[in-house]
C-alpha cells in the first residue's frame, strides 16, 4: 500500500466532508395522487424535499410504517391498494427515483393491511400484517428480495395474539413482537418467533391492569425489552413496561394518565440512559406530549405539550440525529394534517420545522430514518485500514527516529496485540523489523497486518529496540490515535529480551449495546464537546452517518441499513476510538 495514498486520505480527513445525513420518511396521505409520499428532510438546510408521490390504486396506497434501507434501495409497505386491495411491498431507488411494486398482499393467502415496517435479517425481510391470514387476525411473513418470494410463516389465531401493529425485533436468533389484541384477556400479547424452526411462542398475556393493546415495537437495552401500551394500566391510558426475555418476567413501570400524556402509539427511544417517547393524547391541550422516563429512578417527566398549531396526535416515534430528536405529528399544524418537528432534550426546546400541506404529504404515521444519500469515502486512515484488513491483508508505515543513531547499531521491531490478552498470556506477534546503522537518523517500518487482526479493538503498539537509545516513534500516515511524537528514553533498560519498549495503547471506553443489533444500538462512553462526534461507516469506506455528541449515551437507528458489519467511530476532540457493529 503506497504511503501517498494514506497521506491523501488523511488530507481528506483534515479538510472535512460534504456528506450530510438526512431524514427520510413516509406520509399516509398527500402528494400528487393523494396516495402518500416518500420525502426527506435536510436538517442542515432546514428544508423538506418531496421525492416521490405514491400513485395509489394498483401500485399501492397509504403507507403507515417506516422505510428500511438495503443494497442502495429503500423498502416499505402500504396499507391499501395493490391487485387485491390488501396493500403492497414496494421498493424505491433514491438514485433513480424509481418506485417498484414487488408484492401484492391478499387477505387470506398472505395477510393484509400491514401497519408496521419491514425488518431485515440475513438478507430477507420480515414483518407482520394487521389483518388477514387463515384466521383473519394477521400474520407473520418472510420476503426474499433476491427471489421476490413471499412466504406467510405464522397465522395469528387470537388465542396466541391478534392484530399486530408493530415491527419485529431480532435478538439472539429469534424475533420478538407485540399484538394489539388477542391472548387470554383479549388485550394483546408479547410473542417470540424462531425463523429457523418456525416455532411461535406466546410469552406474556397483557391483562388490562398491566397494560393493553400495545402498538409499539420492543426496544432492547441491557438484555431487557422495553415498551409502551396504548390502553390499560391504573388509568386505562397506557403503561410503560419492562420485560426480561430470559426470566419471562414482565414489570409495569409507569401508569400513564391524561395530565402527563395518554394513549401512546409509537415506541420508546433511548438516549443518555433515558427513554423518550410521545403520546397521542393527553397533556395540557389533550393532543399529546413528549416525555422522558428514567429506568434507573423510574421517574417519568412530561417535557413538552403539543398544542395543535405546533402539531397534534403523534402516532410515531422520536428519531435521534445530531443530538436532537426529530419526529412527525400526525395531525395539527397550519393545515391540520401534520408537521415535522425538532426537539432538543438538553434544552427542552421544540421547533416546528415543516407544516405538511397535502402537496408535500400529509398524515404521517411512521418514523423518520437517518440516511446519507451522498456518502463520501472514509475520511481517515483508520477507516481505510479496517476496510483493508477485512478484505485480507494490508501494509502500513511507521517511522522511528533515533536521536543518537550516528553511534548506534539498533534493531527495531514493531509488534501488536489485539487487546484480548489475559493474565499470563501474551498475544503479541512481531510484525516488522528494521536495522538502524550509524549515520541514519530515521527509518520507516512497513507493517504487514493479516486479515484476522482486530485493528479496531483496543490495540497495543510496541517498538522493541536492541539497545539503549533515545527514540521517537510516529505514524507517518496518521492512523487515528496511534501517534506519539515525544522522545522515548530506553536508557534505563537495554535488554532486548526483557522488551525495552515504547507502548501506545488505545483504551476503549466506547461501548455498544446490543451488538449484534437488529434496529437500534445504544452507544455509551462518550463525552460532549464542540469537536466531538461519532460516525458510522461500512466496510467499503462509505461514511453513512456523522453526528455531534450531545451526551454520554447516544442511540443510533440502524433500521435504514442492510444486514452486515459496520464500523462505529468516536472522536473525542483529540483521539479516535472505534468498534465493529453487526446489524442483523
Amino acid at each position: 500500500m503506497k504511503k501517498i495514498l494514506f497521506t491523501l486520505t488523511v488530507y481528506l480527513f483534515v479538510t472535512g466532508s460534504s456528506a450530510q445525513v438526512q431524514l427520510y420518511g413516509l406520509t399516509y396521505h398527500g402528494g400528487t395522487s393523494a396516495g402518500g409520499t416518500i420525502f426527506h428532510y435536510n436538517p442542515s438546510a432546514a428544508a423538506q424535499t418531496l421525492d416521490y408521490s405514491i400513485e395509489g390504486g394498483i401500485n399501492g396506497a397509504y403507507p403507515t410504517g417506516n422505510l428500511t434501507f438495503s443494497g442502495g434501495k429503500f423498502y416499505g409497505m402500504t396499507i391499501s391498494g395493490g391487485a387485491s386491495e390488501g396493500g403492497v411491498i414496494f421498493e424505491w431507488n433514491p438514485a433513480t427515483n424509481t418506485y417498484t411494486k414487488k408484492i401484492d398482499l391478499e387477505y387470506t393467502s398472505t395477510g393484509a393491511y400491514p401497519y408496521g415496517s419491514l425488518t431485515l435479517n440475513n438478507g430477507k425481510f420480515y414483518g407482520t400484517t394487521e389483518y388477514g391470514g387463515a384466521i383473519a387476525r394477521g400474520a407473520i411473513f418472510e420476503w426474499d428480495p433476491a427471489t421476490n418470494i413471499y412466504t406467510k410463516k405464522i397465522d395469528f389465531d387470537y388465542t396466541n395474539g391478534g392484530f399486530p401493529r408493530c415491527n419485529l425485533t431480532f435478538n439472539n436468533g429469534k424475533f420478538y413482537g407485540t399484538t394489539a389484541g388477542g391472548g387470554a384477556y383479549e388485550s394483546g400479547v408479547i410473542f417470540e418467533w424462531d425463523p429457523v424452526t418456525n416455532i411461535y411462542t406466546k410469552k406474556i398475556d397483557l391483562n388490562g391492569t398491566n397494560g393493553a393493546n400495545t402498538h409499539c415495537t420492543l426496544v432492547l437495552s441491557a438484555g431487557k425489552f422495553y415498551g409502551i401500551t396504548y390502553f390499560g394500566g391504573l388509568n386505562n391510558a397506557g403503561v410503560i413496561f419492562e420485560w426480561d426475555p430470559t426470566t419471562n418476567i414482565y414489570t409495569k413501570k409507569i401508569d400513564l394518565d391524561n395530565i402527563g400524556g395518554a394513549y401512546p402509539q409509537g415506541s420508546l427511544s433511548l438516549s443518555n440512559g433515558k427513554f423518550y417517547g410521545m403520546t397521542t393524547y393527553g397533556g395540557a391541550s389533550g393532543v399529546g406530549v413528549i416525555f422522558e422516563w428514567d429506568p434507573v429512578t423510574n421517574i417519568y417527566t412530561k417535557k413538552m405539550d403539543f398544542t395543535g398549531i405546533n402539531g397534534a396526535n403523534p402516532y410515531g416515534s422520536l428519531t435521534l440525529s445530531g443530538g436532537k430528536f426529530y419526529g412527525m405529528a400526525t395531525y395539527g399544524g397550519a393545515n391540520g394534517i401534520g408537521v415535522i418537528f425538532e426537539w432538543d432534550p438538553s434544552t427542552n426546546t421544540y421547533a416546528k420545522l415543516i407544516d405538511l400541506n397535502g402537496d408535500n404529504g400529509g398524515l404521517p404515521y411512521g418514523d423518520l430514518v437517518e440516511y446519507d444519500p451522498n456518502p463520501t469515502p472514509a475520511i481517515s486512515i483508520a477507516d481505510k485500514l479496517v476496510s483493508e484488513v477485512n478484505r485480507g491483508t494490508t501494509e502500513m508505515d511507521f517511522k522511528v527516529t533515533l536521536s543518537n543513531a550516528s553511534t548506534s547499531l539498533v534493531t527495531v521491531k514493531y509488534a501488536t496485540t489485539d487487546g484480548t490478552a489475559t493474565a499470563g498470556i501474551d498475544y503479541m506477534a512481531t510484525r516488522g523489523k528494521v536495522i538502524f546503522k550509524p549515520g541514519q537518523t530515521g527509518k520507516t517500518i512497513k507493517v504487514l497486518i493479516k486479515g484476522d487482526t482486530e485493528i479496531e479493538r483496543a490495540e497495543k503498539f510496541k517498538v522493541i529496540l536492541s539497545q539503549a537509545v533515545n527514540a521517537t516513534i510516529a505514524d507517518s500516515i496518521g492512523v487515528g490515535t496511534i501517534k506519539n511524537d515525544d522522545p522515548v528514553n530506553f536508557a534505563t533498560n537495554n535488554n532486548a529480551s526483557d522488551v525495552s519498549k515504547y507502548n501506545n495503547t488505545i483504551v476503549l471506553a466506547l461501548q455498544v449495546s446490543p451488538n449484534p443489533a437488529k434496529s437500534k444500538i445504544n452507544v455509551s462512553g462518550l463525552s460532549a464537546g464542540a469537536a466531538n462526534y461519532i460516525e458510522l461507516t461500512d466496510l467499503n469506506g462509505r461514511n453513512l452517518l456523522k453526528r455531534k455528541i450531545a451526551s454520554g449515551t447516544e442511540t443510533i437507528n440502524l433500521s435504514a441499513y442492510a444486514q452486515g458489519t459496520y464500523i462505529l467511530r468516536y472522536f473525542n476532540g483529540t483521539n479516535w476510538q472505534q468498534l465493529k457493529v453487526v446489524k442483523q
